[in-house]
């Protein structure tokens, strides 16, 4: 048989359906990258800034910086930034690896990473306070967008 030289070739391309992954790989994703990004990005962020301190004002006036390093300050608000970063994309990550129950994987995600913040790094409440508040509203935003894209993905599937 000859084929017909106009016809354009023909292709099994489908667009594949999504699967459900698990709730605990989700978390441990999400918090690992929320909670080991926030540590490492504000490790390698102090160690820059006691590197400006020392430089700048000599070895006495880095180790006060750093040791009294409040959330008020100019580097403080940048480690809070850092850390806000980390929790919207651990919250996006939770979000895509489940691809289900997002919301309720966020907030058990955000109660977990808030609990860990007060142990790990306590502070005055208003200050925890305040963190807690930039926490939750920080890992609830990355996983609105995740469930966002993965209701796009579905919707796409599904076309």
């Amino acid at each position: 048989m000859i084929d017909d030289p106009f016809k354009p070739p023909a292709s099994n391309v489908e667009v594949g359906q999504w699967q459900r992954g698990s709730a605990v790989k989700a978390l441990a994703l999400g918090l690992a990258v929320d909670l080991g990004g926030t540590f490492i990005a504000g490790f390698a962020a102090a160690f820059v800034m006691a590197i400006f301190f020392g430089v700048t004002g000599g070895i006495d006036d880095a180790e006060a910086a750093l040791g009294s390093l409040s959330y008020d300050s100019g580097p403080g608000l940048v480690l809070v930034g850092i850390g806000c970063f980390f929790s919207v994309l651990g919250g996006y990550v939770c979000s895509r690896s489940a691809r289900h129950s997002e919301y309720r994987l966020g907030g058990i995600m955000t109660a977990v990473s808030v609990a860990l913040g007060i142990l790990l790094d306590p502070q005055p409440a208003v200050t925890t306070a305040v963190l807690s508040v930039v926490t939750v509203a920080s890992v609830m935003t990355g996983i609105h967008i995740g469930a966002r894209a993965n209701r796009r993905d579905d919707a796409l599937a599904n076309a």
